[in-house]
Protein backbone atom coordinates (compact mmCIF):
# COMPACT_ATOMS: atom_id res chain seq x y z
CA UNK A 1 0.00 0.00 0.00
CA UNK A 2 1.04 3.57 -1.01
CA UNK A 3 1.81 5.90 1.62
CA UNK A 4 0.36 8.83 -0.36
CA UNK A 5 -1.79 9.24 -2.57
CA UNK A 6 -1.40 12.02 -5.73
CA UNK A 7 -4.34 14.18 -6.39
CA UNK A 8 -4.30 16.53 -9.33
CA UNK A 9 -1.07 17.60 -8.56
CA UNK A 10 -1.43 18.10 -4.79
CA UNK A 11 -0.01 15.30 -2.70
CA UNK A 12 -1.79 14.26 0.70
CA UNK A 13 0.26 12.11 2.86
CA UNK A 14 -1.30 8.74 3.51
CA UNK A 15 0.84 7.14 6.13
CA UNK A 16 -1.52 7.65 9.26
CA UNK A 17 -4.50 5.54 9.50
CA UNK A 18 -6.90 8.47 10.31
CA UNK A 19 -5.97 9.88 7.11
CA UNK A 20 -6.95 6.58 4.83
CA UNK A 21 -10.03 6.44 6.98
CA UNK A 22 -11.04 9.82 6.05
CA UNK A 23 -10.62 9.11 2.67
CA UNK A 24 -12.73 6.07 2.82
CA UNK A 25 -15.82 8.36 4.67
CA UNK A 26 -15.28 11.08 1.93
CA UNK A 27 -15.23 8.10 -0.66
CA UNK A 28 -18.87 6.81 0.39
CA UNK A 29 -19.86 10.18 1.02
CA UNK A 30 -19.46 11.35 -2.61
CA UNK A 31 -20.74 7.72 -3.91
CA UNK A 32 -23.84 8.90 -1.99
CA UNK A 33 -24.01 12.32 -3.57
CA UNK A 34 -23.43 10.41 -7.08
CA UNK A 35 -26.29 7.94 -6.39
CA UNK A 36 -29.13 10.68 -5.39
CA UNK A 37 -27.41 13.32 -8.22
CA UNK A 38 -28.64 10.25 -10.25
CA UNK A 39 -31.70 9.99 -9.42
CA UNK A 40 -32.41 13.70 -10.45
CA UNK A 41 -30.72 13.41 -13.25
CA UNK A 42 -33.11 11.04 -14.85
CA UNK A 43 -34.03 8.30 -12.45
CA UNK A 44 -30.54 6.15 -13.26
CA UNK A 45 -31.56 5.90 -16.41
CA UNK A 46 -29.01 6.53 -19.23
CA UNK A 47 -27.19 9.62 -17.97
CA UNK A 48 -27.81 8.88 -13.97
CA UNK A 49 -26.82 5.43 -14.12
CA UNK A 50 -24.07 6.41 -16.46
CA UNK A 51 -22.99 9.50 -13.90
CA UNK A 52 -22.56 6.72 -11.64
CA UNK A 53 -20.35 3.82 -13.45
CA UNK A 54 -17.98 6.19 -14.66
CA UNK A 55 -17.00 8.12 -11.69
CA UNK A 56 -17.10 5.06 -9.55
CA UNK A 57 -15.32 2.85 -11.74
CA UNK A 58 -12.35 5.30 -12.12
CA UNK A 59 -12.16 6.58 -9.13
CA UNK A 60 -12.33 3.11 -7.93
CA UNK A 61 -9.06 2.04 -10.78
CA UNK A 62 -7.07 5.81 -10.35
CA UNK A 63 -7.43 6.64 -6.80
CA UNK A 64 -7.94 3.27 -5.08
CA UNK A 65 -6.16 0.88 -6.88
CA UNK A 66 -6.39 -3.06 -6.36
CA UNK A 67 -8.42 -3.81 -9.26
CA UNK A 68 -5.98 -3.55 -12.80
CA UNK A 69 -2.55 -4.66 -12.66
CA UNK A 70 -1.24 -1.17 -14.00
CA UNK A 71 -0.37 -0.19 -10.50
CA UNK A 72 -2.12 2.77 -10.09
CA UNK A 73 -4.38 3.95 -6.64
CA UNK A 74 -3.20 3.27 -3.26
CA UNK A 75 -3.31 -0.43 -2.90
CA UNK A 76 -1.25 -2.59 -4.71
CA UNK A 77 -2.83 -4.72 -7.83
CA UNK A 78 -4.57 -7.84 -6.28
CA UNK A 79 -3.47 -9.89 -9.16
CA UNK A 80 -0.18 -8.24 -9.51
CA UNK A 81 1.89 -11.45 -8.39
CA UNK A 82 -0.15 -13.99 -10.44
CA UNK A 83 0.39 -11.72 -13.67
CA UNK A 84 3.84 -11.07 -13.27
CA UNK A 85 5.08 -14.79 -12.59
CA UNK A 86 3.20 -15.61 -15.94
CA UNK A 87 5.03 -12.63 -17.72
CA UNK A 88 8.29 -13.97 -16.12
CA UNK A 89 7.66 -17.99 -17.15
CA UNK A 90 7.73 -16.28 -21.64
CA UNK A 91 8.42 -13.09 -21.09
CA UNK A 92 8.55 -13.58 -25.30
CA UNK A 93 4.85 -14.98 -25.72
CA UNK A 94 2.19 -12.66 -27.28
CA UNK A 95 0.30 -12.71 -24.01
CA UNK A 96 4.18 -11.31 -22.00
CA UNK A 97 4.70 -8.38 -24.98
CA UNK A 98 0.94 -7.37 -24.10
CA UNK A 99 1.33 -7.35 -20.42
CA UNK A 100 4.35 -5.23 -21.44
CA UNK A 101 2.83 -2.47 -22.77
CA UNK A 102 0.05 -2.13 -20.56
CA UNK A 103 1.93 -3.06 -17.09
CA UNK A 104 5.10 -0.75 -17.64
CA UNK A 105 6.02 -1.47 -14.23
CA UNK A 106 6.01 -5.65 -14.81
CA UNK A 107 9.43 -6.23 -13.85
CA UNK A 108 9.13 -3.88 -10.75
CA UNK A 109 8.56 -6.56 -8.18
CA UNK A 110 8.00 -4.20 -5.51
CA UNK A 111 5.45 -2.17 -7.67
CA UNK A 112 3.20 -4.98 -9.22
CA UNK A 113 3.75 -8.51 -6.32
CA UNK A 114 2.66 -9.09 -3.20
CA UNK A 115 4.49 -10.56 -0.61
CA UNK A 116 2.77 -13.25 1.75
CA UNK A 117 1.31 -11.08 4.17
CA UNK A 118 -0.29 -8.61 1.33
CA UNK A 119 -1.75 -11.54 -0.22
CA UNK A 120 -3.11 -12.92 3.39
CA UNK A 121 -4.77 -9.32 3.81
CA UNK A 122 -6.09 -9.04 0.53
CA UNK A 123 -7.75 -12.59 0.73
CA UNK A 124 -9.10 -11.27 4.36
CA UNK A 125 -10.44 -7.96 2.78
CA UNK A 126 -12.18 -10.14 -0.62
CA UNK A 127 -13.72 -12.24 2.39
CA UNK A 128 -14.93 -10.26 4.67
CA UNK A 129 -16.43 -7.46 1.19
CA UNK A 130 -18.35 -10.13 -0.49
CA UNK A 131 -19.71 -11.29 2.85
CA UNK A 132 -21.22 -8.01 3.07
CA UNK A 133 -21.82 -7.66 -0.37
CA UNK A 134 -24.09 -10.95 -0.75
CA UNK A 135 -26.13 -9.38 2.35
CA UNK A 136 -27.64 -6.61 -0.20
CA UNK A 137 -27.67 -9.08 -3.07
CA UNK A 138 -29.91 -11.15 -0.67
CA UNK A 139 -31.57 -8.07 0.56
CA UNK A 140 -32.32 -7.31 -3.40
CA UNK A 141 -33.47 -10.96 -4.07
CA UNK A 142 -35.96 -10.47 -0.75
CA UNK A 143 -37.23 -7.35 -2.99
CA UNK A 144 -37.26 -8.85 -6.17
CA UNK A 145 -39.51 -11.96 -4.47
CA UNK A 146 -42.05 -9.41 -2.82
CA UNK A 147 -42.25 -7.64 -6.14
CA UNK A 148 -43.22 -11.27 -8.21
CA UNK A 149 -44.51 -13.29 -5.20
CA UNK A 150 -45.77 -11.10 -2.58
CA UNK A 151 -47.69 -8.18 -4.59
CA UNK A 152 -50.55 -10.08 -5.84
CA UNK A 153 -50.54 -11.74 -2.48
CA UNK A 154 -50.98 -8.19 -0.93
CA UNK A 155 -52.98 -7.07 -3.71
CA UNK A 156 -55.77 -9.70 -2.12
CA UNK A 157 -55.88 -8.67 1.17
CA UNK A 158 -56.43 -4.82 0.16
CA UNK A 159 -52.73 -3.51 0.81
CA UNK A 160 -51.60 -1.32 -2.26
CA UNK A 161 -47.80 -1.61 -3.03
CA UNK A 162 -46.09 0.02 -6.76
CA UNK A 163 -44.00 -2.36 -8.87
CA UNK A 164 -42.65 0.48 -10.00
CA UNK A 165 -41.50 1.87 -6.52
CA UNK A 166 -40.10 -2.34 -5.67
CA UNK A 167 -38.37 -1.73 -9.19
CA UNK A 168 -36.46 1.30 -8.07
CA UNK A 169 -35.45 -0.22 -5.08
CA UNK A 170 -34.24 -3.15 -6.83
CA UNK A 171 -32.07 -0.73 -9.15
CA UNK A 172 -31.06 1.14 -6.47
CA UNK A 173 -30.02 -1.99 -4.14
CA UNK A 174 -27.67 -3.07 -7.61
CA UNK A 175 -25.87 -0.01 -8.05
CA UNK A 176 -24.73 -0.34 -4.50
CA UNK A 177 -24.07 -3.52 -5.42
CA UNK A 178 -21.88 -2.16 -8.12
CA UNK A 179 -19.84 0.20 -6.02
CA UNK A 180 -19.26 -2.08 -3.46
CA UNK A 181 -18.00 -4.51 -5.51
CA UNK A 182 -15.26 -2.09 -7.57
CA UNK A 183 -14.16 -0.50 -3.91
CA UNK A 184 -14.98 -2.88 -0.67
CA UNK A 185 -12.05 -4.48 -0.54
CA UNK A 186 -9.37 -1.67 -0.96
CA UNK A 187 -11.81 0.26 1.84
CA UNK A 188 -11.25 -2.57 3.86
CA UNK A 189 -7.31 -2.58 3.48
CA UNK A 190 -7.41 1.22 3.58
CA UNK A 191 -9.45 1.02 7.08
CA UNK A 192 -7.87 -1.30 9.02
CA UNK A 193 -3.85 -1.14 8.18
CA UNK A 194 -2.18 0.12 11.13
CA UNK A 195 -0.16 3.58 11.00
CA UNK A 196 2.88 3.38 8.60
CA UNK A 197 6.26 4.12 9.54
CA UNK A 198 7.64 7.06 7.96
CA UNK A 199 10.42 5.79 5.16
CA UNK A 200 13.73 6.56 5.85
Amino acid sequence: MKNELVLFGRHFDMAPRINRRRLVWLMYCGFAMLIVAGWFLDRWHVWGLGLVVFSVSNFARLVLGGYGVAGGGMVKPFLGTEVRERYLKNPDSYWSKMARRNVPSIDDKSRVSSDERELRLRDKAHEAAYRRLGMILIVTFMTAGLKYAGLPLMQIYGIDLSAAVLDQVIYGLLIVSFILFLTLPQAILLWTEPDMEEVR
